[in-house]
């Protein structure tokens, strides 16, 4: 389930880099901070 989660929050940020909604940078950062939810828990 997190795994199809992250592949479409994914694709949703690519979308939106591609419009120059989101840079480099914060798309990384909205990765990171879902990734260190997974792994750290609540």
């Amino acid at each position: 389930m997190e795994a199809d989660a992250l592949a479409a929050m994914t694709a949703g940020l690519l979308t939106g880099m591609l419009v120059n909604a989101y840079d480099t940078d914060q798309a990384t950062a909205v990765i990171d901070y879902r990734l260190d939810g997974l792994f750290t828990g609540p």
